[in-house]
């Protein structure tokens, strides 16, 4: 197969076609590396309304000549992963089935999508997609809904296929819409600096105690890995919740040193010690 690019993640190859100037993923090579039975899971792509609306099939070249290929964009990779439930899996294949939920569409968005905003500005930013989901994240939390739902009324609202190409004209109204209150801090009283204080403990000690929490977590993958993606998501709602307080209050350490990067790659904690973090557990586009 001569894809656009060849991604590589869990030491196997992700090939990435580009159609109209995005990202395509090539899905039976994806479901081979994963463990899945390709016929089943196009099957179920043809079945969902949202993920057959965006297949498209493209031709390229391979050893043995010519062959179609059904893609799907990169923005749905996460609901097609998301909707294979990993207890109805074979066990041999779980854990790949779960660093592939976690992480792969990450690494595909990190690569790509960039590219993709500096292609499309008239789409909202990288900044504004974050705070996209971080909004989501918050609604189905407050509705006990699930994201698939949301995300699928979010897509026919909006009458986008991904939400990274929310129109920037719609972003505040787009924010309405999923009931957020977090951008409305100027009409809002300030807290005093005794309760900042307050906040800023507990946040630090939430910080600290969900990433021993991740160590003992993660090693749940070699014993159940159904019980360590229910515990994962819970932990990792947690350090959202953290990573939103973090930045709106700009909480820094006395030696001014933000709380949380803007990376989500490291927290400076009060006293001067810094901890080394992973991004993806604080659902952070680093």
């Amino acid at each position: 197969m001569n894809a656009n690019q060849i991604i590589k993640f869990n030491k196997q190859d992700i090939p990435v076609f580009f159609h109209n100037n995005k990202p395509y993923v090539a899905m039976k090579p994806i479901c081979e590396n994963i463990g899945l039975n390709w016929d089943g899971q196009r099957q179920r792509i043809q079945r969902n309304h949202i993920l057959s609306q965006g297949t498209v099939m493209i031709t390229a070249p391979s050893k043995s000549g010519n062959q179609e290929y059904s893609c799907l964009p990169i923005g749905y990779l996460n609901g097609w992963l998301f909707g294979i439930d990993v207890n109805r899996v074979k066990p041999e294949i779980k854990d790949t089935l779960i660093k592939y939920q976690l992480e792969c569409y990450d690494v595909l968005y990190n690569h790509f999508m960039p590219k993709v905003a500096g292609a499309h500005p008239n789409t909202i930013t990288l900044e504004q997609q974050q705070a996209i989901k971080d909004a989501v994240v918050r609604k189905v939390q407050r509705d006990k809904r699930t994201y698939q739902s949301v995300y699928r009324e979010f897509y026919n609202v909006f009458d986008v296929p991904r939400y990274q190409e929310l129109p920037l004209s719609r972003f505040e109204e787009a924010l309405k819409w999923l009931g957020d209150g977090c951008y409305k801090y100027k009409n809002q009283t300030q807290p005093t600096q005794d309760i900042l204080q307050d906040l800023y403990s507990f946040v630090e000690r939430v910080i600290m105690c969900n990433e021993e929490m991740r160590v003992l977590c993660e090693s749940l993958r070699v014993i159940d890995s159904s019980v360590f993606l229910s515990y994962a998501n819970h932990l990792v709602r947690s350090n959202v919740m953290a990573r939103e307080l973090v930045w709106k209050y700009d909480f820094k350490n006395r030696f001014g040193e933000p709380l949380l990067d803007r990376t989500c790659r490291y927290v400076s904690l009060s006293g001067g010690q810094q901890l080394t973090v992973k991004p993806n557990w604080f659902d952070c586009q680093a």
